[in-house]
């Protein structure tokens, strides 16, 4: 489907995936031979703006891959990701910038997206100060709103992420995610390592 292509209503889907594909590579045996792994062969599917889109199925079959892509936290090997009349799948890191802030990433285990260095407070910060957004005083202030929201006490935002419990810490990551205002926000497992 080309940049041009539209669907009924004369308007383009906020979200078109075409062709994604992704393989990963397992080293087997002695001599550790590269043996590819397809995790998402050829899928297809497109969000219109406002519509939610659950992908279901078992345990690696997948869908963390699709999420991973989608965000371009990872590159596809193949496929298409049409955000509006852009295709970012193969956009380098520069270009891919004014993206991504249009779609985040909440992950399934919250701790480990998370530096364990950091406060509240800069976890939730960091996509404001990455997209060189307000200054230090406006992100502390958009941080301690937004923890607010997401039902914790805007006065831990200086509370180490440690030191908060697991549902703490999965608000932390939707606070996070929400900062921006994204179009898209994608649910996943943190990439592979």
């Amino acid at each position: 489907m080309g940049a041009d292509a539209h669907i009924a209503g004369n308007s383009l889907p906020f979200l078109r995936v075409c062709g994604l594909t992704k393989h990963y590579v397992r080293r087997s045996g002695i001599a550790r031979k590269r043996i590819p792994i397809a995790a998402v062969r050829g899928i297809d599917f497109e969000i219109a703006a406002g519509k939610t889109l659950a992908l279901v199925g078992s345990s690696g079959s997948g869908k963390s891959t699709v999420a991973r892509c989608v965000s371009r936290l990872e590159r596809p090997d193949a496929g298409q990701i049409w955000v509006g009349d852009t295709d970012i799948s193969r956009l380098g890191n520069h270009d891919l910038r004014p993206c991504r802030s249009e779609i985040q990433m909440i992950f399934q285990d919250a701790v480990t997206s998370m530096n364990p260095r950091f406060s509240a407070a800069q976890i939730i910060e960091e996509p404001l100060l990455i997209q060189g957004r307000g200054s230090k005083e406006d992100r502390r202030t958009r941080a301690q709103e937004i923890m607010s929201e997401v039902g914790l006490a805007p006065n831990s935002a200086d509370r180490s992420v440690m030191e908060f419990s697991g549902g703490q810490r999965q608000r932390l990551a939707i606070a996070r995610a929400l900062l921006l205002q994204p179009k898209l926000i994608a649910r996943g497992s943190p990439m592979r390592r």
